[in-house]
């Protein structure tokens, strides 16, 4: 479950993240938002995302999200939300984003508090809908292709 855990983690927080660029809006705040933050937020496509990689993605979509139109701005809240609650969930467990490569601090984690993780992940893959309409919107919006 442990391995399971730290793959489910990764895969859904790249294809997550990377779907959730976009956003609907015509003014230049949040399309340049968008815009300064890929970096930030392309940085989290891999299979081991660094916890670094991984706040700063929060970070950006939580800046998008405070600059997001009244139209997506509950869209990217969600985003934000859920990858926040993996984060708690993580740091609960005495972990971090790092971590869930490594078998010998999995293995010492409770497993309530895998549980927990695993929770928080599998409720970060259901915005993934939320995440296309953005990815959408952002591409109509701002002229920004974040696929």
């Amino acid at each position: 479950m442990r391995r399971f855990a730290a793959a489910t983690v990764s895969t859904a927080l790249a294809v997550v993240v990377l779907n959730a660029c976009g956003g609907g809006s015509d003014t230049d705040e949040y399309c340049d938002a968008i815009e300064s933050t890929q970096g930030d937020l392309s940085a989290i496509d891999t299979p081991t995302p660094t916890n670094e990689a991984f706040s700063d993605a929060l970070s950006a979509i939580q800046d998008i999200a405070d600059k997001a139109p009244s139209s997506s701005k509950d869209d990217w809240q969600t985003v934000a939300d859920k990858l926040a609650a993996v984060q708690k969930a993580l740091e609960d467990a005495g972990l971090n984003i790092e971590d869930l490569t490594d078998p010998s601090k999995l293995g010492s984690a409770d497993p309530s508090d895998m549980e927990a993780i695993q929770k928080s992940v599998t409720d970060l893959g259901e915005v993934q809908e939320i995440a296309s309409n953005l990815q959408t919107e952002v591409k109509e919006d701002c002229n920004i292709d974040l696929s």
